[in-house]
């Protein structure tokens, strides 16, 4: 599979402390032609966290059809 990108948003709603980072992961996989896939992390206070989060749905969906 190729990852193709990961991007970052910043929902901040409110004062600073309020602030709240997702990611979404988009990938291609190479035996699907012409799909793409998007995992989105939920909303955290931390960026590594919400990397984490949607890592590890993209990482979920990859067991779950076997690629890895």
């Amino acid at each position: 599979f190729l990852l193709n990108h990961i991007s970052v948003s910043n929902l901040n709603n409110g004062p600073v402390c309020s602030c709240r980072f997702s990611f979404k992961i988009v990938m291609e996989i190479k035996e699907l032609p012409n799909q793409i896939f998007e995992f989105y992390g939920e909303p955290r206070m931390r960026k590594k966290d919400a990397a984490e989060h949607a890592a590890q749905g993209a990482l979920w969906y990859l067991k779950q059809e076997g690629y890895v």
